[in-house]
């Protein structure tokens, strides 16, 4: 689940929290990552930047950029903290937390469908990871809508399909 909100015509906050199970073990050389059944979730908080390109009349494009703090927890959710202290002063002790920044290209592809797509680098722990990633809104109305979204990365990829809804645009 995503939450965005405009505080002016081109700056925006974010969030977002998922909650993934694993189905499967994952190994890596024959070294376990995460058994089967495990719940794998994530929270990102972060801002961004987007500004109108006027390339074109009839398929309007924007440039959009996103920087945001993220935690990633394996089994039970701890923000900021894997030793069961929820203060933010373990943030600093939290290697399951970084951060990602993105930057792409949003564009009105026709009056129903919009797509995105762009490259995202994100950090965390030890492991960096660049990815590609995209989406295709399908528009029903003007609020409602079907997304469609792809992250596929050298370490790690991620695919969603959601709902969307639409409150007053800014």
């Amino acid at each position: 689940m995503a939450r965005s909100i405009a505080f002016s015509e081109n700056f925006f906050a974010f969030g977002g929290y998922s909650k993934t199970d694993s189905d499967v073990t994952f190994f890596d050389d024959d070294n376990f990552l995460i058994t089967g059944g495990t719940d794998v979730e994530r929270l990102d908080v972060g801002l961004g930047f987007n500004t109108p390109l006027g390339l074109s009349e009839t398929m309007p494009t924007d440039f959009v950029g996103r920087a945001a703090y993220t935690d990633v927890d394996f089994g039970d959710f701890a923000f900021g903290g894997s030793s069961g202290d929820d203060s933010f002063d373990d943030l600093n002790e939290d290697s399951s937390d970084g951060w990602f920044a993105d930057a792409g290209l949003r564009s009105q592809l026709t009056t129903w469908l919009e797509g995105g797509i762009g490259l995202r680098y994100t950090d965390i722990e030890d492991v960096d990871n660049v990815s590609v990633f995209g989406n295709a809104l399908f528009e029903l109305s003007p609020q409602f809508g079907i997304n469609v979204e792809a992250d596929v990365g050298d370490e790690v990829s991620t695919y969603m399909v959601g709902l969307r809804y639409t409150f007053d645009r800014y």
